[in-house]
C-alpha cells in the first residue's frame, strides 16, 4: 500500500480494445450486500474516517500511503461469508472480505512479516502485501523502496542479493519474507499483493498463473498499464488512486477487465467517487481506515472492503457497536 511518494492520480491512456483482454465470468457483490456484512456484525455509530502509516502507530490519522487475539496457524476461512446470491460491483475475491489486513497489520506484529501474515490468516483477514524484486529478480514482501524502516539493514532493495537479504531481521527478529514463501504457507488465504515497481509485474504475474492464484488474489498498482495487464492475464486487479478519476476512464478500465478501484480515503468527495465507481461496473475499495464507524460511513457509500491496520480492532468495534 503506498506511502506519500506516490503521485496522486496518473492519467489512463491508451484504447482498452488494444490489449485484447479476457472478461472473466464472475458476478459482483453489491454495497448494499457488503453493508449487510458489517450490520451483521453490529456496526456502530460513523467516527473519523482514520489511518496511519507508521508500523506500530494506533492513532486514527488518515494515511497519505496507501476482541479475539490472533491465533498462531493460519486459516483461509473469510472474517465474513457472502450472500450466494450476490451480484453487482465488487463480487469476486473480495467478496465477504470486507476489512483487509494492511501489510499484515502493523498495529500488532512487525510490519509484513511472517508472524504478522500468520495472526491474520488464522483469524481469516485478506492479507494485503507489497512486492518488488532483489537484484537477482527474486520477489520479496516489503512496502519501502529501502530496508531502512522496517530492518536492521540499510540499502535499496533493489541492490540486494538474496543473501543479503536473508541476514535482514526485521522489528521482532525474524527474516523478512519472500513472495515465494507467503504463497507457499498463506496460498490458501485471500492475497492482496501490490505490485511495486513495474520490474515486478510479469515475474508476479508468472507466478500467480504457475500456482493458479486466480480466485485467491487481487493484485494491485498505482499504475493503470499494470492494472489492465493484469486483468489481461486473467488475474483480478486493482487500480489504486489518491484522487477520483474521470467516468471516461472507469468505463475504460471496465472494459479492459479491470475489476476494482482501491481509493485513498483523503481523496475529496470519496461518496461522489465511489458511487461513479460503482455506476461503471467497478468495485470500490478504501485505503486505510482504523476507526469501525468511518469503515461502516464507507461501505455506505459503496465501499465494497476497507484496508485497516489493525484489523482485529476493526471487527471488534463493528461487533460491539
Amino acid at each position: 500500500m503506498p506511502g506519500g511518494h506516490h503521485l496522486a492520480y496518473l492519467a489512463l491512456s491508451g484504447p482498452a480494445a488494444s490489449l485484447a483482454p479476457m472478461r472473466r465470468a464472475r458476478t459482483r457483490l453489491c454495497a448494499a450486500a457488503a453493508l449487510a456484512l458489517l450490520t451483521a456484525c453490529g456496526a456502530g455509530s460513523p467516527d473519523a474516517a482514520t489511518s496511519q502509516s507508521s508500523p506500530s502507530a494506533t492513532s486514527s490519522a488518515v494515511s497519505s500511503s496507501p476482541s479475539s487475539s490472533p491465533s498462531s496457524s493460519p486459516s483461509s476461512t473469510p472474517s465474513s461469508t457472502p450472500s450466494s446470491s450476490a451480484s453487482g460491483p465488487g463480487a469476486g475475491p473480495l467478496s465477504g472480505y470486507p476489512v483487509i489486513a494492511h501489510r499484515g497489520g502493523p498495529a500488532r506484529h512487525a510490519e509484513e512479516s511472517v508472524a504478522a501474515y500468520r495472526a491474520v490468516a488464522a483469524q481469516g483477514f485478506a492479507l494485503e502485501l507489497d512486492v518488488q524484486p532483489l537484484a537477482d529478480g527474486t520477489l520479496v514482501v516489503m512496502h519501502d523502496d529501502t530496508v531502512d524502516r522496517t530492518t536492521d539493514g540499510t540499502g535499496a532493495v533493489r541492490d540486494l542479493t538474496l543473501a543479503q537479504w536473508q541476514r535482514l531481521r526485521l522489528a521482532d527478529g525474524s527474516t523478512p519474507p519472500t513472495w515465494d514463501q507467503v504463497v507457499e504457507e498463506f496460498g490458501d488465504n485471500l492475497l492482496v499483493p501490490e505490485v511495486k515497481s513495474p520490474d515486478a509485474l510479469r515475474p508476479l504475474i508468472a507466478s500467480v498463473q504457475s500456482h493458479r492464484l486466480e480466485d485467491r488474489l487481487v493484485a494491485q498498482s498505482f499504475l493503470p498499464e499494470d492494472a489492465r495487464a493484469l486483468a489481461a492475464s486473467g488475474i483480478p486487479a486493482m487500480l489504486l488512486t489518491s484522487a477520483a478519476a474521470p467516468a471516461r476512464d472507469l468505463a475504460s478500465l471496465r472494459d479492459a477487465g479491470v475489476d476494482y478501484i482501491g481509493a485513498s480515503a483523503a481523496t475529496p468527495d470519496l461518496t461522489r467517487y465511489a458511487d461513479q465507481t460503482r455506476e461503471a461496473g467497478l468495485g470500490f475499495a478504501v485505503w486505510v481506515v482504523n476507526d469501525a464507524g468511518a469503515a461502516a460511513g464507507l461501505v455506505r457509500s459503496g465501499a465494497v472492503s476497507v484496508f485497516t491496520d489493525d484489523p482485529w480492532a476493526m471487527r471488534t468495534a463493528l461487533r460491539s457497536g
